[in-house]
């Protein structure tokens, strides 16, 4: 009667609960009460049961705490109050409200108590992977962005680096053109040859340097 007339509605409202905006703002601290009503649930259903029958329920508190701790991926500290509360409520119940056997009572406890810090380790290890994955994550998000900017300013370097080298090679260019042009001296004098209309003494003449014959008469 209790797990269906208390926990499954409430559990329903929550998987509604999920799709909305403000749940992932509420999210831990109403999976944490989720819980609690769940092994809360279960402490109650011992309440009201029979002595040899209520004996039995407590191992299904076993079952909530890696539930809570490792399915709902609950934070430590809400984890841990849940569990404070399910432990408190069994307590009450099996020392005042329903006095259990001191050898079934240390028995349950031992295995209770024995999940709960099973339960507490392996949600303290979870989270802190979890967290420290999430500060590497960020390391790496910043090693990331600041290789981006060296990156750039390599580039940037290396581009002008290329340009001056560009502005070097043709200034040293054009300076070798204008040495080889102005180097450069005519080898022999072009005289235009005489047209056949041109008279003799229109000619050009030339100049021997040479020595003459010399005449005998």
């Amino acid at each position: 009667m209790i797990r269906y007339a208390i926990f499954c509605p409430v559990a329903m409202a929550v998987l509604g609960f999920t799709f909305t905006r403000p749940f992932k703002r509420m999210m831990q601290p109403i999976l944490s009460a989720l819980a609690a009503i769940c092994g809360l649930g279960i402490v109650a259903m011992i309440a009201i049961a029979s002595p040899s029958t209520g004996y039995l329920y407590y191992a299904g508190l076993l079952l909530v705490v890696p539930w809570a701790y490792a399915v709902l991926q609950l934070r430590f500290a809400y984890a841990t109050r849940a569990c404070v509360a399910i432990m408190a409520g069994y307590e009450f119940v099996a020392l005042w409200l329903k006095p259990t056997p001191i050898e079934i009572l240390i028995n349950n406890n031992f295995f209770f108590l024995s999940a709960v810090i099973i339960g507490m380790v392996a949600g303290y290890t979870i989270e802190r992977g979890v967290r420290t994955d999430f500060l590497q994550r960020r390391v790496i998000e910043d090693q990331r962005a600041e290789l981006a900017v060296h990156n750039v300013q390599l580039d940037s370097a290396l581009q002008a680096s290329l340009e001056e080298v560009r502005r070097k090679a043709d200034d040293l260019q054009r300076s070798r053109a204008r040495s080889a042009t102005s180097t450069t001296a005519p080898s022999s004098t072009w005289l235009p040859w005489p047209s056949s209309s041109a008279s003799p003494r229109h000619w050009p003449t030339t100049t021997s340097t040479g020595p003459k014959p010399s005449s005998t008469s």
